[in-house]
């Protein structure tokens, strides 16, 4: 009988806004797309409730980092991003484990007509980076 092998699901760079300006002085993070496994937690009602299903997804799929040196930093601390770096990190992550499209459903709070809009994660969401040295 064959056995059946899967290929580790491969890590992709994501540029983070903070531009090595961060305690680690990380300029990029590597990231994987979600598992099934990681699905699970953003409705795990005990994660939910304590607010910290993001954290926890992130230090699942953050894989490693690049420094402003170009080493390879292996022990990425999540609690050490910035809020913007957070944030890109979660749109490359949808990006990655659904696709660059996000449909949205919009409602005008005057006249309740709804708008089905589709949102382009790359080109629709621009991502200001600090300027090189940044303090």
């Amino acid at each position: 009988m064959n056995e059946i092998k899967f290929d580790p699901l491969e890590s992709v760079p994501v540029r983070l806004p903070s531009n090595g300006s961060g305690k680690q002085g990380l300029v990029e993070v590597f990231i994987r797309p979600m598992t099934a496994q990681d699905e699970r937690l953003l409705t795990n009602p005990t994660l939910l409730r304590r607010g910290i299903v993001q954290d926890e997804l992130l230090k699942r799929v953050i894989q490693n980092g690049r420094d402003v040196e170009g080493q390879i930093v292996e022990n990425v601390i999540y609690g050490d991003l910035f809020g913007e770096d957070v944030f890109a990190l979660l749109l490359a992550l949808r990006a990655i484990s659904y696709g660059l499209d996000y449909e949205v459903e919009v409602r005008c709070p005057s006249c309740n007509a709804k708008q089905e809009l589709v949102i382009n994660i790359e080109t629709d969401i621009p991502i200001d980076y600090a300027p090189e040295g940044f303090p």
